[in-house]
Formats: C-alpha cells, sequence, structure tokens
C-alpha cells in the first residue's frame, strides 16, 4: 500500500512538472515563426487562488522586465504611501504685498508632483491672481530641494537627449517638461503650431513635406535650440495628414520660466525680475498651495500609457514616505480647505483634457513619456542592452543571469506597513514639520526592500534603478512579478491596482491588441517594450470565470517579434486553458 502512494505521489509529481512546463502548441509555433528561442523566453502562469502554476519556464532567472517594472513601484506605492496620497506645490512671497504689487520675489516650492500640467498650473495661477497678486517686482525663485540635486544626462539611455521620455526628475517638474509640437502639411511647407506658449522663444519652422516619404516613417524631423530660437528642421510626407509629436528641448528652470511668464501675462500679470534658484522662507506659510489629485488617479496614467517621468517621479516621492506620514499628506481629502477644492476641480477638467492620452483617443493626446513603442507608434528603439553594474547579464543576445529564489506563488496575504489613516486627518498636517532629508534613488531602494521584507517577499535577484523599467540594468524574475501581482489580489487597494491596468482591446498601451474581438475588455495587462525586451503581465479573465495570473517576458534579439506569441497565450487561457 506504501509503495502504491509513492508511487502515486511520484505520478502526480512528475504530471505536475509536465504541465509546468507545457507551452500550448499556439504559442510555441509563435515563437518558432519569430525565430525565439525558448531559452529567450520567461513565462509564469497561475490561477489567483492556485498555489502552483499552470505553466512555468525559466520563471526563476533574472531579466529586464522593461516596464512591467512599473508594477513593483506602484503596487509599493498604494502600500506604503496609500491611494489617497497627493502631492503638494507651494507658492510663498518674499516680499511685501500692497495693493496687488509684490515688493520682493515669487518663490515656488516643489514636492515632487508627477502630473502638474499646464491647465492644471494656469488654474492655479489664476487663483494666485485672484487673490489678488498681479506685479512682482522681484524675482521668481525655484526651489527643488525636496528632491537630491544629481546631474542628470537625458541623453545617457538612448543618445537623444530631446526625447520626452528621457525627462529627468525635478522636485518642480511642470508638464513633463514637454512640448507639443502639430504639424499641419500646407503645399511644400508646413504649419507648425506649438503649445504650450515659452515667453521669450520664437519657432522657426523649416519642415517641409515629401511625397517620397511613407507615412510609417518617423523621425524625420528634428529639433533644436538655438538661442532662443526653436529651429524645426526636415520633412514629413505629404499626404499622410496631420500629425502630433512631442520633444523636451529646455532646461527645465527655463522651461518653467518662460511657461509662467507667457500665463502670467496672459493673466494680466507682470514680472519684472529674473529667474534664479532659491530656498522657500523657513518658519512661514505659504502664500498658496495647489494639491494633486490623489495617487490612485496618478497610477493610471503610469501603468495605462507606461508614463516614465511619472514612475520616476513616484519612486523617488517613496523613499520620503515617512515624512509624508508626519505631514498628513497619506489621506489629504476634499474637505481639507480651499487648496483641496480647488485641486478638486482641476481633477474634474483633467478628465476631459489629459495631456497624458493615446494618439487615438480624441479625448485625449499622446503620452510623452511613454517608453513602449505600442503607446506612441514607432517612439522609441533605444540601443542595444549592455551590461549592467551588477554583473547580470544583458546583451540583445543573451540575457540570462542568476536564478531567483524558488518561492511558491501563493502566500499569506499583504501586511500592511502602517494602518491606513483615517480621511478625517486634520488639513494642517499639510503645514506640519520639517522636510526631510532630500529625495534620493538609494533611499527609494532602501524603502521598496523593506517594504518587501515586511510582506514576506524575497527578490534576492531584484535590481532597481529608476522603478521606471526604461533601463539597461533593471532585473527580476517573472516568478517574483507574479507573486506580487497574486500577493495584491489580498491587499485592500488591488481594485486601484487593476483599474490602473490598459484593458485588452480598450486603452493604454494594449487597445489595439484584440480590438473589436470577443476577448476585449477581457484582461488587465502592463506592457513593456525596450529594444531586445517585450513583456506583459497582469490578470486574464477566462470564459469559465476563472482568473490568470499571466508574466510572458522575451529578453533577446527578436524580442520585437513577440507580440504574436504573447497573444496566442493571452487568447488560449481567456478560451482553452485547462
Amino acid at each position: 500500500m506504501r509503495l502504491f502512494l509513492f508511487s502515486l505521489f511520484l505520478l502526480c509529481l512528475i504530471t505536475t512538472r509536465a504541465v509546468a512546463s507545457t507551452l500550448p502548441e499556439p504559442v510555441r509555433a509563435s515563437l518558432r515563426h519569430a525565430h525565439i528561442p525558448l531559452s529567450r523566453v520567461s513565462i509564469l502562469v497561475q490561477q489567483t487562488n492556485a498555489q502552483r502554476p499552470l505553466i512555468s519556464l525559466n520563471a526563476d532567472r533574472a531579466i529586464n522586465p522593461a516596464s512591467t517594472m512599473k508594477l513593483l513601484t506602484t503596487i509599493a506605492a498604494l502600500e506604503t504611501l496609500g491611494p489617497a496620497y497627493r502631492w503638494k506645490t507651494e507658492a510663498y512671497l518674499d516680499g511685501k504685498l500692497e495693493n496687488g504689487v509684490l515688493q520682493g520675489n515669487l518663490v515656488f516650492k516643489g514636492y515632487g508632483d508627477p502630473k502638474l500640467t499646464i491647465e492644471q498650473f494656469w488654474l492655479w495661477l489664476h487663483e494666485l491672481r485672484q487673490r489678488g497678486l498681479r506685479e512682482i517686482r522681484g524675482d521668481i525663485v525655484l526651489d527643488h530641494s525636496f528632491f537630491e540635486s544629481v546631474k542628470q544626462d537625458p541623453g545617457a539611455f538612448d543618445n537623444d537627449p530631446t526625447r520626452a521620455y528621457n525627462v529627468g526628475t525635478n522636485a518642480l517638474l511642470l508638464n513633463f517638461n514637454a512640448l507639443h509640437l502639430h504639424l499641419i502639411p500646407d503645399g511644400h511647407g508646413t504649419r507648425a503650431l506649438m503649445d504650450p506658449d515659452l515667453d521669450g522663444y520664437t519657432v522657426v519652422n523649416r519642415i517641409t513635406t515629401s511625397t517620397r516619404l511613407h507615412c510609417w516613417m518617423r523621425d524625420t524631423w528634428q529639433a533644436r535650440l538655438k538661442g532662443h530660437d526653436i529651429v524645426l528642421e526636415g520633412r514629413i510626407p505629404a499626404g499622410c495628414g496631420e500629425s502630433d509629436e512631442y520633444f523636451s528641448l529646455l532646461p527645465q528652470d527655463q522651461y518653467f520660466f518662460a511657461v509662467f511668464s507667457a500665463l502670467w501675462k496672459e493673466l494680466g500679470g507682470t514680472v519684472q525680475g529674473r529667474l534664479r534658484d532659491g530656498i522657500a522662507p523657513a518658519g512661514e506659510a505659504p502664500y498658496s498651495r495647489y494639491v494633486s489629485p490623489p495617487l490612485a488617479e496618478v497610477i493610471r496614467d503610469i501603468n495605462k500609457f507606461s508614463n516614465n517621468t511619472m514612475a520616476r517621479q513616484l519612486f523617488l516621492t517613496l523613499g520620503t514616505a515617512d515624512w509624508a506620514d508626519a505631514n498628513g499628506l497619506l489621506a489629504a481629502n476634499d474637505n481639507d480647505g480651499p487648496q483641496a477644492l480647488m485641486a478638486g476641480s482641476l481633477q474634474t477638467r483633467q478628465e476631459g483634457g489629459d495631456i497624458a492620452g493615446t494618439e487615438e483617443d480624441a479625448a485625449s493626446q499622446p503620452d510623452p513619456t511613454a517608453q513602449d513603442e505600442s503607446e506612441v507608434a514607432g517612439d522609441i528603439q533605444p540601443a542595444a542592452l549592455q551590461q549592467p553594474a551588477s554583473g547580470v547579464a544583458a546583451t540583445t543576445d543573451d540575457i540570462s543571469g542568476a536564478p531567483a529564489r524558488d518561492t511558491p506563488v501563493g502566500a499569506p496575504p499583504f501586511t500592511p506597513v502602517k494602518e491606513t489613516p483615517p480621511d478625517t486627518r486634520p488639513s494642517v498636517g499639510l503645514d506640519a514639520g520639517a522636510d526631510p532629508l532630500a529625495a534620493n534613488v538609494a533611499r527609494s531602494i532602501a524603502v521598496i526592500r523593506q517594504w518587501l521584507a515586511t510582506q514576506q517577499l524575497h527578490f534576492p535577484e531584484l535590481v532597481l534603478d529608476n522603478g521606471a523599467g526604461l533601463s539597461r540594468k533593471a532585473r527580476i524574475s517573472a516568478r517574483h512579478i507574479a507573486e506580487l501581482l497574486q500577493r495584491v489580489m489580498n491587499s485592500p487597494f488591488h481594485a486601484e491596482l487593476e483599474a490602473s491596468l490598459p484593458i485588452l482591446g480598450i486603452d493604454g498601451t494594449v487597445r489595439k491588441r484584440f480590438r473589436d474581438s470577443d476577448i476585449a475588455g477581457y484582461a488587465h495587462l502592463k506592457t513593456g517594450t525596450l529594444d531586445g525586451v517585450k513583456s506583459i503581465a497582469g490578470y486574464v479573465k477566462a470564459h469559465d470565470g476563472r482568473q490568470w495570473i499571466v508574466v510572458f517576458i522575451v529578453n533577446g534579439r527578436n524580442a520585437a517579434r513577440a507580440e504574436p506569441a504573447q497573444n496566442a497565450l493571452i487568447e488560449w487561457l481567456q478560451q482553452d486553458a485547462g
């Protein structure tokens, strides 16, 4: 009898391992057709309530996840900062205000708001005018001290510093530091409409049209800064209609000052001084404060449209979590006073005209800081992956690395880092206490590792650098991404996380996949794309009601051709998985 039971156990174990290592034939066929060897593929598929995976292929290998790394950043943020977290940006008067005239400086202090857009900034400046400020006879002073000052090279990632996704972090980031260019073919020439207006700068448009260019061709024109002239040169296809592009050209402080000056003049104000860095007056209450929409809303842009600049800003904010809790930012609510009410009105406006949308959504614009090429068609083709400092192999032909811990997926529920603050927290907390040490990458990495430890999640292969996935060095395993996705199912904030993910065939970076198909709407998937990396991670709901976690990452030379194989797995899980 004992021999029979032991044999039965071995048979079950062998069967489980066989199932876990077998890919559906449509997936195998798609990989063969794309010339992608299985050694370059990492997959883990598991039911959300199961202890063992249905499919596991190279799931413990440390690999580059591209933008699926944003899942770790946003999940950690929901758990440490909380879904009600809001960023503040403050304006101080450094001088006497009398009869609308400020005899002194206007100081702006930033706290890392990832999405202070032109629309929101205009409304805030309008509120400053309503308060009585009209003429500024001093300087415009920018206080970035909440983030540590580091030298950032916007061209370091792919040698293209004008790409909007290469904009660096800034405690006083305005409108992603991006310029929106709308090009209209006009005979042999073009009309160039640029937004926002930049006071003191002139657009010099030399872009022409060409009948020899095809509509799919990109990067056929360039922008450069010559003094205070923004010079546009090159050609666009003649018969392809109007087009929209985003780029970043000005240093961030100069961009802020040029945008502020243009809007301030539009609102009937004047400024006589110059731009300079500085520190907000110590011990004084701000003249006015703008409070951002809550984190739960912000992560929708980060995940649905893979907004890299916003993800980096959030990543740095994580390093200040303890300070935020002490200063009442974790549960700001609509009863917090005039500033919060103002933020609420901005949120309403934002829903109807969000800059971080898609190029096909008539109600919005392409995300200027998107990483995935599916977000802004053909927007990024970075150079080949390089060897990271961690020593993990990272070439486009061989991305392997040290194996991760073989942790069973399906473990205890999330352990809250701290009790969720009640919505009745007093608004005076926004003014209480001193600023923390300036946020930096090392502190944010430490916070995420500490949070993982509190959840009993051990990811020894994890390599973090900016939290966005726009990286040559970032590493994590497919198993541990799946473990995050399963563990967050037990979080009180799971609904916020899943709602932030792109909906298959409907929105975000997967809006084109399975569009007009019966499968559309039955998956929430985060995507990632780099040259040499193609990834998806999220949830698929089958027709029989089961919900699957799926992580499918390809690292290697033909990774860009992996989408049909990923789609084949999605379709198989939705319709045919056993």
